[in-house]
């Protein structure tokens, strides 16, 4: 098995995974949605709110901005040792604005500066005189326990496997009908210029009426497209995924 990058831009990534079963493309991408930890918040105490939303629609949107996440000086507040919460387990966060103005993730000011919320996330407008004030309290957790802790979304797709035979006679239909511009007659012969856009959606195939044209997936090479929230690099979740599926499978050995 193995995995090559092949596009990278700030909070996605691109990669083909080779040499795997479907059930090992599957297990990556559960592990990436369900299992890899981060940091959201999960209690709000209000001291003052006159906004026009409710504490309650202001604490569930506080709960989804995402907040960057260093996973080697936090622990899972069930596993420290501390009784009520410790620096080691939890982040504690203050919002204190007065109106009129926007409400956003950058105004929420974190006690420690390793985790900060990503900033631009908008929660509230403030009218005259309307003010916003609380403290809130965020904990590791996983996508499994509840949304707010996903660390990214991600999928995948068969590695397109594309085959022109002698009998094209390039009229170019196929090139027209494809979605995605995978196609195009070249020096009097038709190419594939785009394997990795392809969607397996066979529109090529299905106008060649000389059927020259072969579109299939292969089923042990898979891209995957993965985005993440912005708590971690698009690269922590991938390596963070592959390690938890590695300590499941180690366990299960030792118990076999």
């Amino acid at each position: 098995m193995g995995i090559e990058i092949i596009g990278e831009n700030g909070s996605s990534l691109s990669f083909v995974l080779s040499d795997a079963s479907v059930s090992i493309a599957n297990a990556i991408r559960r592990t990436v949605i369900g299992e890899v930890p981060t940091l959201a918040i999960d209690e709000v105490e209000f001291y003052d709110n006159t906004s026009s939303l409710y504490d309650e629609i202001i604490a569930h949107r506080l709960s989804l901005i995402p907040i960057v996440t260093d996973l080697s000086i936090l622990n899972f507040k069930d596993e420290c040792s501390c009784e009520e919460g410790c620096p080691s387990c939890e982040v504690e966060l203050k919002l204190k604005k007065k109106g009129p103005g926007i409400v956003r993730s950058d105004d929420l000011k974190s006690l420690n500066k390793n985790f900060s919320p990503v900033p631009g996330v908008l929660l509230v407008k403030l009218g005259k005189s309307q003010k916003i004030d609380l403290k809130a309290r965020a904990v590791l957790g996983r996508g499994y326990d509840n949304t707010r802790w996903q660390s990214a979304v991600v999928g995948y797709k068969y590695y397109p496997v594309i085959e022109i035979s002698d009998d094209c006679d390039q009229c170019g239909d196929c090139v027209e009908a494809c979605p995605r511009s995978v196609l195009a007659v070249k020096g009097e012969k038709l190419k594939v210029v785009n394997e990795l856009a392809c969607i397996l959606c066979r529109a090529c195939s299905d106008v060649c009426d000389q059927g020259a044209i072969k579109v299939d997936g292969d089923e042990h090479r898979f891209i995957y497209e993965l985005e993440t929230t912005g708590s971690l690099k698009p690269r922590e979740v991938l390596s963070k995924a592959l390690d938890i599926l590695k300590d499941k499978a180690d366990e299960l050995s030792s118990k076999v």
